[in-house]
């Protein structure tokens, strides 16, 4: 979001919701900094401490406002000067990801790419039926059909999978898990002893939490799941298997 450079260092110490969020997740149970993350990663990118953190965050904050007053701009680690060059834009940034454009990408990879779509569509299409349980799904709480199909083939390989039949206390976990459609359908076929956790970094909708479960046994963790250590979260210290399920990822 944008911030006068003026109103910076009030808005991140003292206003900002994201940052405190952020800092009530590193305080929990279940925050450990980047610990699903490649191990080359986590060489190149240590674990900070909360006051570290905050250090650094004050640092940031003088250093964007000192740039601001000389009509500069951090991106990254660079300044770039904004007060020469008025047709500032995307063409100014430089990233280390190469991003090519639909139009210039050859015919022959795009055929190529279509045809393997094809060719695993057609491999996959027969174990999937397109009933399962319809009369569940087709409701007012999922009025797009594109979620009513996703879900419907989700839940149909769960089901052969045999994540419905446990005889013990079951945790789901949805990763990135948005409004909880998947969880909300999910929450429908399983016994009433199973407990269902709904994992995403960005805050969404909750309407749809009261028709999944309404006895305490669904909850939100708002937090990367980069950061997310699993043995931490308490909610699931009773479950004897845990499944993970997706449909944004």
């Amino acid at each position: 979001h944008t911030v006068n450079v003026d109103d910076l260092r009030y808005h991140c110490l003292k206003k900002c919701n994201i940052l405190q969020q952020h800092l009530k997740m590193r305080k929990s149970g279940f925050w450990k900094e980047n610990v699903n993350m490649t191990p080359a990663y986590q060489n190149s990118h240590p674990a900070k401490t909360t006051e570290e953190f905050m250090q650094e965050l004050h640092t940031k904050i003088k250093r964007a406002f000192l740039a601001a007053k000389n009509g500069k701009i951090i991106v990254g680690d660079e300044l770039i000067d904004i007060s020469a060059d008025q047709s500032f834009g995307l063409q100014s940034l430089k990233s280390d990801t190469k991003l090519i454009s639909l139009s210039s990408t050859p015919k022959s990879s795009m055929l190529n790419t279509i045809n393997h779509i094809n060719m695993v569509y057609e491999n996959v299409k027969e174990e999937i039926s397109s009933n399962f349980n319809k009369t569940l799904i087709d409701d007012i709480k999922t009025p797009k059909k594109r979620h009513i199909a996703q879900c419907e083939g989700i839940l149909e390989q769960l089901k052969q999978f045999g994540a419905f039949n446990c005889e013990h206390p079951t945790g789901f976990i949805e990763f990135g898990a948005g409004k909880g459609i998947l969880t909300l359908h999910t929450s429908k076929l399983v016994d009433q002893s199973d407990i269902f956790c709904m994992v995403d970094r960005d805050r969404f909708s909750h309407k749809l939490d009261r028709f999944t479960v309404d006895d305490g046994r669904c909850h939100r963790l708002m937090i990367d799941i980069c950061h997310l250590d699993l043995c931490g979260v308490k909610e699931i210290e009773s479950c004897r298997s845990l499944v993970g399920i997706g449909k944004h990822l």
